[in-house]
């Protein structure tokens, strides 16, 4: 999924579009007899990634899904390790109720906790009861190291349509969340908006956008087949700071924006690769070495104009301590890819017992850094709204 939807009609049609991108295959783009080719460096690639082989993802907790939570699209965790939820069909900020540390301590064994799966109950509460109940509760789980059996995503966001809200990042403790439809930041402290402020008009007419954050500023991606690319820094209070050009097809540009500590990476999904800017400037672009596709074939073909669309590669990445973990799209189970931040495969993962499903569609990852171990969040839209926990398996 790579448009930023501000119509829930919208929203439903697109995960029937986006089920087929991820899978691979656009109506207009199958084509029975294609090559199954790839490029000499894919190639290289893939011999590399078949070196390193592919692992087991371990399931540490069960997934979690609430009533009325329709579309996650970006995950977040907070620097307290509670993961925070956009939901582009209701409009709603979730958050758990418990921060991943506390989930891991409530976990027995990743090896042996089976897919099953709890809902919330506690969705239609009010914004203010929401959000103070789980304020205290985290603060007495911080405070006393208690562990939360039964923690589920809470509704936390103000009883409004944010119009298919977007999590662009924290600025300090504050959360700030992107609005494509108003063209609009909005600035939120556990679910209750501080502060917000419209963006510049002209950056609204964007086919595609994504936002992120550089340290304390906000930055824009907009992505048009006229008019190119940019990206586009804006200060805490809304001033237009600059801009930066992308180059090349507006296409390629394409996926979401990440912060990694002091640095900004802005993933390229049908490449894939990861830009790094720092400071406001691209200090590098980082192709990955060891990426491997089943897409790849239509990659190329595409290139050479024998299909009329691309496929979609990686739907997310995210960083954690010296590596970046990849959304390996993959028709019908979860892939995530693990590399250094040279680009250079380490490690490929699988989630227990994978099989075909072309309605699976995931939006997002993300990652919390625990005592070496990562616990990795990942958004399903499709075809139940829900997120699924995992980890790696144990050495």
């Amino acid at each position: 999924m790579i448009t930023i939807l501000t119509d829930k009609r919208l929203v439903q049609s697109a995960v029937l579009l986006s089920t087929l991108l991820l899978a691979g295959c656009l109506p207009s783009s199958c084509n029975k007899t294609e090559s199954r080719a790839i490029a000499p460096a894919d190639s290289l690639s893939r011999v590399f990634a078949t070196s390193i082989g592919e692992d087991t993802l371990a399931v540490f907790q069960e997934s979690m899904r609430a009533v009325g939570l329709t579309y996650p699209r970006t995950l977040l965790f907070d620097e307290d390790g509670f993961l925070y939820v956009s939901d582009g069909g209701s409009g709603a900020i979730w958050r758990t109720s418990a921060s991943a540390e506390q989930l891991g301590r409530n976990a027995q064994s990743a090896s042996k906790i089976g897919p099953a799966i709890t809902s919330s109950t506690n969705s239609n509460i009010s914004a203010d009861i929401s959000s103070n109940r789980a304020s205290s509760s985290g603060q007495s789980a911080r405070q006393s190291g208690t562990e939360q059996p039964g923690a589920a995503l809470e509704k936390i966001s103000e009883d409004v349509d944010l119009a298919a809200p977007y999590l662009a990042g924290f600025v300090d403790d504050t959360l700030i969340v992107f609005q494509a439809g108003p063209n609009r930041i909005v600035q939120m402290k556990d679910g209750i908006t501080v502060a917000s402020f419209q963006l510049d008009a002209n950056d609204s007419k964007a086919t595609l956008r994504y936002a992120g954050v550089d340290n304390d500023q906000i930055v824009i991606k907009a992505l048009d087949e006229k008019s190119g690319g940019t990206m586009v820094w804006y200060s805490g209070n809304g001033v237009r700071l600059f801009e930066r050009r992308l180059e090349g097809e507006y296409w390629r540009h394409s996926g979401l924006l990440k912060s990694d500590g002091d640095s900004l990476l802005s993933l390229r999904g049908y490449l894939p690769v990861i830009d790094i800017y720092v400071d406001g400037e691209k200090a590098d672009s980082v192709g990955l070495f060891g990426f491997d596709s089943p897409m790849l074939a239509r990659t190329r073909s595409f290139e050479y104009s024998s299909v009329k669309a691309p496929p979609l590669l990686a739907s997310s990445t995210a960083a954690c301590g010296d590596s970046w973990y990849l959304l390996n799209v993959r028709p019908g189970w979860v892939r995530i890819d693990r590399y250094t931040k040279a680009g250079r495969l380490t490690g490929a993962y699988t989630q227990p017992n994978p099989s075909f499903d072309r309605e699976l569609l995931t939006t997002d990852l993300a990652v919390w850094c625990a005592d070496g171990q990562p616990i990795i969040a990942v958004a399903v839209a499709s075809p139940t709204p829900e997120i699924r926990w995992f980890t790696l398996p144990s050495d």
